[in-house]
């Protein structure tokens, strides 16, 4: 830039960026015409070439010196992952960069642009900032030193979504007293950030409306003090941290307040009475934390803008506040996972702007049938499961036609289920497990006419009953979105039904733990979509059919079956989510009364991660086709009557955490190497002929025999074979017997061999025997060991 300095006397870059001197100069240009000659008339045009390119070089080069060194300085410390379109010579006029009036850099914004390492600091060069947001990139380290001394004018600044380091608010020295006083909108949160926040920090902030520090470690208490200066702030949010203590009054102060959080901290003690004076607050969020005490004493009557009021996950106690009816703008109410207790109050059923109400996991009781939900037109989720309810499941809830989701599971819940729910034709999630209604059929012709129905949690809800057949299910045209089926523990009697199979977009079938008899329907193996198949404890007989070995989705080469997608209702936490919804994908068939050979077509199910026939009555040998189940972390065979030996090549399935093949008529050698050394001796005891290092028993010296000619075994050999052999011998055993008979040399001397070697065989027996004696003391102390830690 230097060569710019100056052009025949016009100052293009000086202090004050003053770009020509000379008012006369225009005028002298361009008013001489007349006085020059024909043949100096060149020399002027070429001056006024001269002076217009002069006027046009400010708008090339308008950006201070010193702020485009500095923003190249930038670049060349924080290279984006795209190029940066950063190619004029007037740094104003650069991507994502703006200036003022003065052509001084006021705004820096780069989101989401891929940049990476430690920011330069060099930004600290650019004191005329007022606008910086470099989120969502891979920014790493701390801050530059001097960075809020230096940029004074801050009004927002976004560093969120980055992993930098430190405690950026220690970046203010004691002599820079606060936070700059212009600054508007701070947002730090979703880094690597630790230490305490100061309140005196605050001091002169009385501009900031904007707090969020969320997602890092701040530790210490949460400087609840900060309105006292700060008296425009809307937003605070300090949720996903390691702050302590106990929440301090001081937020009445927050006269702006619409938006609290503080959850997922370890903050303990009472919610501050005092923030329920805030009337603009419009949510109050403060889960995941030890809080503790009553707030059935605090006053609402002020929080008529509260749309969101979450306190789950704290150890809240006493009854719900009766005038939680007040909250007319309530729309979510999510109080789970506490110590509540009493019932619902009524009031409750007058915030008609209710959307999510989950209550879950509380110590509640009351009849809720006795509560009118019919106001409740906005309500998409209702959780009151696992409390003490009683009644019948509420027939006013049928108004509430925008439900999507409904869960009363682990209640007290008698009686039948409405008809009325057939007209809630947007619900898709229902849980009543664990309750104690009756008339399964008659449910389940209810639940058919939901059409969007993908979801069905019925465990343990009914009792004895016969298991809805076809008959009293008549033609079924429902469930043609229902992806999850969960019968199991009812005791359920009759075989498993023919119309599961219209359920072309089921998932997932639970059927468990129930007097289901007759045998494994083969048509199973049509619904493509089956990716946990769970009938174990039930009275399921005859062969497991071949067919099941056709599932599409558990014998594709890459995992087809996707339960992320699925919309889930509000009462699914993370943790829910990943038990329902990462289950293995398993085929379990144990505690039945299952025969024959396990089928080879098994094999085909690559991604099938549990394999559980246990204790059945299988037979036959272990297929060495379950070696190409390439994704098995769990095979159970064991309490069968499987015979052969183990295949080698089991030990090939490097995934395999748990493995039994405990009691039953196994033989030979215990495969050596791969996952199979990893398992105790418990997974293979029970098999008298079972041999190896694990068991400590000793295997005889046999030819090792390959799975090949096991299967050879299998099918027979023929004797004429082995015919010649036998004629060898005896034609050597004649031989011999003529020979001693006819020579009394050889016959002294082949006696007397004889007696020598039978004096070292009852050596060597008398040797061995000790040896046994000893192993089978071992052998007890084992077992003494193994049935005192058996898990079967």
């Amino acid at each position: 830039m230097g060569m710019y300095k100056s052009i025949k006397g016009v100052e293009i870059y000086g202090k004050n960026q003053t770009f020509f001197r000379g008012k006369n100069m225009m005028v002298e240009l361009f008013t001489s015409r007349k006085s020059l000659s024909v043949g100096s008339f060149c020399s002027v045009f070429t001056l006024r070439c001269l002076f217009l390119i002069v006027l046009l070089l400010p708008t090339c080069f308008a950006c201070n010196q010193e702020d485009y060194n500095a923003l190249l300085s930038f670049r060349q410390q924080n290279r984006p992952s795209t190029p940066l379109k950063w190619t004029s010579l007037n740094c104003c006029q650069w991507e994502g960069v703006s200036c003022d009036g003065n052509d001084r850099v006021k705004s820096l914004w780069l989101p989401t642009r891929g940049l990476s390492g430690t920011i330069s600091p060099s930004i600290t060069n650019l004191t005329h900032l007022s606008h910086l947001n470099l989120s969502h990139n891979h920014l790493s380290d701390s801050l530059p030193d001097a960075f809020f001394k230096s940029l004074r004018y801050l009004q927002v600044l976004d560093l969120s979504y980055n992993s930098l380091l430190g405690n950026a608010l220690e970046q203010i020295q004691p002599s820079d007293n606060s936070l700059p006083v212009t600054i508007q909108i701070l947002d730090l949160s979703s880094n690597h950030f630790n230490g305490s926040i100061d309140p005196s920090l605050f001091h002169q902030a009385s501009n900031l409306m904007f707090l969020n520090v969320s997602t890092n470690s701040f530790s210490g208490p949460i400087p609840t003090s900060i309105c006292r200066n700060s008296g425009l702030l809307k937003v605070l949010d300090f949720s996903m941290n390691h702050f302590n203590d106990q929440l301090s009054h001081g937020l009445v102060s927050c006269s702006n307040l619409e938006i609290f959080r503080a959850g997922s901290n370890s903050l303990s003690g009472l919610i501050p009475y005092d923030i329920f004076s805030v009337e603009s607050l419009k949510e109050i969020s403060l889960p995941s934390n030890q809080l503790s005490g009553s707030i059935n004493h605090i006053n609402l009557l002020h929080l008529s803008n509260l749309s969101i009021f979450e306190v789950q996950f704290n150890n809240l106690s006493g009854e719900l506040p009766n005038d939680i009816g007040y909250l007319s703008n309530l729309e979510n109410l999510v109080f789970h996972t506490n110590n509540f207790t009493g019932p619902i109050p009524s009031s409750l059923m007058k915030c008609k702007n209710l959307k999510v109400m989950l209550l879950r996991n509380n110590k509640l009781n009351g009849d809720i049938s006795a509560l009118d939900f019919s106001k409740l037109q906005k309500l998409e989720s209702i959780d009151l499961g696992y409390n003490n309810f009683s009644g019948s499941f509420p027939a006013s809830l049928c108004l509430c036609r925008s439900l999507t989701a409904v869960r009363f599971a682990y209640n007290n819940l008698r009686g039948e289920l409405p008809d009325c729910i057939s007209g809630i034709q947007k619900l898709e999630h229902i849980s009543l497990s664990n309750t104690f209604l009756v008339n399964a059929t008659g449910a389940l012709r209810i639940l058919m006419a939901c059409k969007n129905l993908t979801v069905i949690f019925m465990s343990r809800t009914f009792e004895n009953e016969k298991l809805p057949d076809d008959y009293s299910m008549g033609d079924i045209d429902g469930f043609q979105k229902l992806e999850i089926l969960t019968l199991g523990g009812g005791k359920f009697t009759g075989e498993v039904p023919n119309w599961i199979s219209k359920l072309k977009k089921l998932k997932l079938i639970n059927l468990s733990f129930n007097k289901v008899s007759g045998p494994v329907p083969s048509w199973i193996g049509g619904l493509s979509d089956l990716a946990v198949i769970n009938f174990t404890g039930n009275q399921l007989s005859g062969q497991i059919p071949k067919e099941l070995g056709n599932i599409t989705a558990l014998s594709a080469d890459t995992d087809t079956t996707d339960f992320g997608y699925l919309a889930l209702p509000f009462f699914f936490t993370a943790g829910e989510y990943n038990r329902l919804f990462n289950l293995p994908r398993g085929l379990k068939l144990g505690g039945n009364n299952l025969t024959g050979n396990i089928p080879e077509e098994l094999g085909r199910l690559k991604q099938l991660q549990i394999l559980d026939l246990n204790n059945n009555s299988l037979s036959g040998r272990i297929p060495k086709e379950l070696c190409d189940l390439v994704n098995l972390e769990d095979l159970n065979l064991s309490n069968n009557q499987l015979t052969g030996e183990i295949p080698d090549s089991l030990s090939r399935l490097s995934f395999l955490s748990s493995f039994s093949v405990a009691n039953n008529h196994l033989e030979g050698e215990i495969p050596h190497g791969g996952q199979l050394e990893t398992f105790s001796a418990s997974s293979f005891e029970g098999n008298p002929k079972l041999c190896g290092n694990i068991l400590q028993r000793r295997c005889t010296l046999t030819a090792p025999r390959t799975e090949d000619n096991a299967a050879e075994e299998e099918e027979g050999y023929s004797p004429w074979i082995e015919r010649p052999l036998w004629i060898g011998y005896l034609v050597g055993f004649a031989m011999v017997c003529i020979t001693l008979v006819f020579h009394s040399s050889w016959r002294n001397a082949y006696f007397d061999f004889l007696n020598r070697l039978a004096g070292k065989i009852i050596k060597s027996s008398s040797s061995e025997q000790n040896d046994q004696i000893e192993q089978q003391q071992q052998q007890q102390q084992q077992q003494h060991y193994v049935s005192s830690i058996s898990i079967y």
